[in-house]
């Protein structure tokens, strides 16, 4: 059996690096709505509240490392598949979506 000339070498961590970017991001979006809610409206107009854009910031950063560890848990639970974004993108489309129904849930009340 062939060996991934990229693979050799390579130990497991802990944790892997999309989980603690998702984790941490989602974790500081999280907080920063507490600041935001805090010092209340407006949160966007002729003025940004900057708690809103540091959600943002962590809450997009987030939404980026999804398809990143999606690829990973897939490439992790077959071996033999090298690499797995076309999965992994139509689980970041499944996430973003069920972001945007969140978000319009939330938006209309």
């Amino acid at each position: 059996m062939a060996q991934d000339p990229h693979r050799v070498g390579r130990t497991g961590s802990a944790v892997s690096w999309p989980l603690l970017g998702l984790a941490g991001s989602a974790a500081i979006a999280s907080i920063a709505l507490v600041p935001a809610a805090l010092e209340g409206s407006p949160y966007l107009g002729s003025s940004l509240n900057p708690w809103i854009a540091v959600f943002a910031i962590a809450a997009f950063a987030a939404l980026v490392s999804v398809p990143f560890l999606a690829n990973e848990r897939i490439v992790a639970s077959d071996p033999e598949r090298d690499e797995a974004w076309e999965r992994a993108l139509v689980v970041w489309g499944a996430v973003a979506l069920g972001v945007l129904a969140t978000g319009v849930v939330v938006i209309s009340g």
